[in-house]
């Protein structure tokens, strides 16, 4: 059936036409955004994971800013709760 400019089919019955097509549209462009971001979530968790990274190195700092005597007691033990939370 021709339909004045629209080729075969019912008069707007076009790629987009309707809610499946919007629907269906926004789907396929949201997906594959969900799964960079879940490999990037994933791949940012391995690597707060391994050693030397965040509060250990920093920890690790601290003892030796206590050990050279550039920090007081008090100092270091505040420091220290601070990078433990």
């Amino acid at each position: 059936m021709w339909c004045g400019g629209y080729g075969m089919g019912w008069p707007g019955m076009g790629m987009m036409s309707g809610v499946g097509g919007w629907v269906g549209m926004i789907l396929s462009m949201l997906v594959p955004i969900v799964i960079v971001g879940l490999i990037i979530y994933g791949l940012l968790k391995v690597v707060k994971r391994s050693p030397g990274y965040g509060s250990s190195a920093a920890l690790e700092v601290l003892g030796t800013r206590y050990a050279k005597n550039e920090i007081t007691e008090e100092e270091y033990k505040r420091m220290k709760e601070q990078l433990s939370r």
